[in-house]
């Protein structure tokens, strides 16, 4: 539907004067770290910090069920998407 929908309209004329204006870059990448660097470094970053906390907080809750004396199967299925625990198999 898309590609149809792609192939078969024209883009608007605000649309082609914009692209008319620009100009094509043989390296976006250099640009964006030469220009933008303070900015890409900090996007950057900020996914890393995300992609960190799901593994240490999954390894907090494991470790401190097993302190208290919880099995650690338990939390782990309540934290689990739905599709990934042994309770899809129940519904």
């Amino acid at each position: 539907m898309g590609l149809y929908i792609r192939l078969h309209l024209d883009e608007s004329a605000t649309f082609k004067a914009a692209k008319a204006e620009q100009a094509h870059q043989k390296a976006p990448v250099k640009v964006i770290l030469s220009d933008h660097r303070r900015v890409t470094f900090l996007g950057m970053g900020s996914k890393v910090v995300e992609a960190a906390v799901f593994p240490f907080y999954t390894v907090f809750l494991v470790a401190y069920s097993n302190y208290l004396g919880q099995k650690s199967a338990i939390v782990l299925e309540r934290w689990s998407p739905p599709h990934c625990s042994s309770r899809a198999a129940d519904r």
